[in-house]
């Protein structure tokens, strides 16, 4: 007797946007077929990312393997690193089309197979020509496969029996007896399937509380700095009432660190730098000028050898377009030919053009 079917399905997956305009989304699919790109036709849209195509990727299902195909004509599509056209796809793949990373996870299915003991049914015949002190026994051993899917319901069992055997001189016809072993093997295969279902609607159902936390103490976190700058803004007015240093060098000084700070929490740091430096040369001895002088600078810098590191890394792949990009960028930062930073972002962004125009 052959075993029961497996049953199979599409395989469920998601994509989760990791850096990117769409950054923190998550997309999930069961599909045999998805597409991606910057157009509003496909499952995947990335409408806020210019450097995608209008149909950039697809994804494949086909006997149970999943693979990306890579369907732009002009731009590029890495996965694990790589520039590819078509590739497999595993579990925790890293993929990136234009300034968007994803990382593909596949979400498991998990399969219960239950495997029933063995029913064994004797046959006994009399011998209708005449009698005889030994009768005739078939065995016959039945064996139980049956493939569980995770289902919200139970499925009832497929159990397929053997035809019974003949005898040409039977009188009478047998029916197997039921065994004492099959109730109990059925309450442990419906207790497994139970217990399979429970744990794969925890595991589905389980909210995800990190991202949730992350933001919340960043957005806890800026409170209190604005917090602490109006606190430490009205101590230095009450200060200055009391001690008559209510200047209107001061009052200048104050106006240019307020614009500065504005621009500091936006992430606009060289706007920033040049406000503090205008309210210090007002009055030299703001301290909170100084303070976040310090910081802008130190955040301005850290941004320059980013992209920096950035324009290198697409330099070294091949990636022409987006390592000009970086580059471009450290150059609009700095402003200052004679830098040797910017002298080198002007020579690779010259490069990385040159290389991108020769190409198409």
């Amino acid at each position: 007797m052959s075993a029961a079917p497996v049953l199979t399905s599409l395989k469920n997956f998601k994509l989760e946007i990791l850096k990117g305009p769409h950054q923190g989304e998550v997309f999930q699919f069961q599909k045999p077929v998805i597409t991606a790109g910057r157009g509003d036709d496909n499952d995947l849209c990335l409408r806020n990312d210019p450097k995608v195509s209008r149909f950039h990727f697809e994804i494949k299902q086909e006997d149970g393997l999943l693979t990306i195909h890579n369907i732009s004509q002009k731009n590029f599509l890495y996965v694990n690193g790589l520039k590819i056209q078509n590739a497999p796809l595993e579990n925790n793949s890293r993929l990136q089309v234009g300034d968007t990373e994803f990382i593909f996870k596949l979400i498991s299915v998990r399969l219960a197979t239950a495997e029933m003991d063995q029913a064994t049914v004797r046959i006994s015949a009399a011998n209708s020509a005449g009698p005889s002190n030994s009768q005739p026994t078939v065995a016959s051993t039945v064996s139980y496969a049956v493939a569980i899917k995770t289902d919200p319901k139970p499925r009832p069992l497929n159990v397929a029996f053997p035809e019974q055997p003949s005898f040409q001189n039977q009188q009478q016809s047998y029916r197997p007896l039921p065994s004492a072993s099959a109730g109990q093997s059925r309450v442990r295969f419906y207790s497994i399937v139970g217990a399979v279902l429970l744990v794969v609607g925890y595991l589905f159902l389980m909210p995800d509380t990190k991202k949730e936390k992350s933001t919340l103490r960043q957005s806890e976190a800026a409170f209190k700095e604005m917090a602490a700058a109006e606190s430490n803004i009205q101590t230095i007015q009450k200060d200055q009432q009391k001690s008559g240093a209510d200047t209107p060098q001061l009052q200048l000084a104050l106006q240019h660190y307020l614009k500065g700070f504005r621009d500091y929490r936006q992430g606009q740091y060289g706007r920033s730098i040049l406000s503090f430096q205008a309210a210090l040369s007002f009055y030299p001895q703001h301290d909170l000028s100084k303070k976040y002088l310090v910081l802008a600078r130190k955040r301005f810098d850290e941004i320059v050898k980013f992209n920096m590191n950035q324009g290198r890394l697409y330099k070294s792949k091949d990636n022409y377009r987006l390592c000009a990009d970086a580059f471009s960028k450290v150059i609009v930062m700095l402003k200052d030919p004679s830098d040797p930073t910017y002298k080198e972002a002007k020579l690779y962004f010259d490069e990385c053009s040159m290389k991108v125009q020769g190409r198409y």
